[in-house]
């Protein structure tokens, strides 16, 4: 259920750098080391544009978005 809020939180901050999505699918995610509920997520926003978003899961509440990284290629890695 929590997707749909990381979606519109997302957008919500990319509209402002004039970045609209004509996708929004995530392709590539994976863990963060120092965190058991943190997580680095690839997204395709359309086109050949790609964004990464950092990721926090609380346990007892909604997702919460940490960083996102605009300008980014199908082959840069997650960082």
């Amino acid at each position: 259920m929590y997707h749909f809020q990381v979606r519109y939180d997302i957008m919500s901050r990319l509209y402002p750098m004039n970045i609209i999505p004509t996708d929004f699918r995530p392709i590539l995610y994976r863990g963060r080391v120092a965190s058991e509920s943190g997580y680095l997520v690839k997204i395709h926003i359309g086109s050949v544009r790609f964004i990464h978003a950092d990721l926090f899961d609380h346990l007892n509440g909604p997702v919460e978005i940490l960083d996102i990284e605009v300008g980014k290629t199908y082959y840069d890695p997650l960082e």
